[in-house]
């Protein structure tokens, strides 16, 4: 016995630069003998069978990666594990620098890292950094800290941010910069002031709306802005 074929009807956002410096929204119409078929699947079948020009990234197929994340219906997902429906819109993330159509520029983000030292600087002369294994493993570390190296930099709360989408020119980093450096505050390792770096990349703009869309789980408000806010 054979599993019923259903046909799903999709629009796609695209974005060409070097083309068409205007978006649009190209339809098309995928069948599934599979009966729990996902985004990401839409999307590869539409690039393997219908248009090799559609852009979109992804990898691990299971929710790890984060590079699969797009808009459906104007939410930020995974494409990897949201399920295919009927008439469904993908798009990219909103937010973000594109490069073509669904695929997101990371380099303004990538360069802010950098400048900024957004890895651990451990303080040598005060000796900080852990003498033994065994002082290591005696450290005391935050509870909030594993959840938030859960953080699989899909970039979905910077997407969901209210601020960002209403003022594109504030100096806000957005959610996803102040979740990297509550990584790098609550690490007993890292020497740096991350509650000062925060507050020059505009974290007192945050809203405390609630708004932020984590597939890990992150409550980015209180994990992350309140203690660079210094409310921990």
């Amino acid at each position: 016995m054979t599993n019923e074929t259903l046909t799903y009807h999709l629009n796609i956002k695209r974005y060409h630069p070097f083309k068409d410096p205007s978006a649009s929204e190209s339809e098309h119409r995928v069948q599934f003998a599979d009966q729990r078929p996902t985004v990401l699947q839409a999307l590869i079948e539409i690039y393997e069978k219908q248009d090799p020009t559609l852009s979109f990234s992804y990898n691990c197929r299971y929710a790890r990666c984060g590079l699969c994340a797009v808009e459906v219906d104007e939410q930020p997902v995974l494409a990897c594990v949201t399920p295919l429906k009927q008439g469904q819109t993908i798009g990219p993330l909103s937010n973000l620098p594109l490069s073509k159509d669904l695929v997101i520029n990371r380099t303004l983000l990538e360069t802010l890292f950098l400048r900024e030292k957004f890895f651990r600087v451990p303080n040598i002369q005060t000796g900080q950094a852990a003498d033994s294994p065994a002082d290591f493993l005696q450290m005391k570390l935050h509870p909030d800290l594993e959840t938030l190296l859960s953080c699989i930099e899909c970039l979905c709360c910077q997407a969901s941010c209210t601020v960002l989408a209403e003022n594109n020119e504030s100096l806000y980093a957005g959610p996803y910069v102040f979740v990297k450096l509550a990584q790098l505050h609550l690490d007993p390792l890292d020497s740096l002031d991350r509650k000062a770096q925060a507050a020059q990349l505009g974290i007192e703009a945050c809203s405390a709306c609630g708004q932020c869309v984590c597939p890990q789980g992150i409550d980015i408000y209180n994990q992350a802005i309140r203690p660079l806010l210094g409310q921990e």
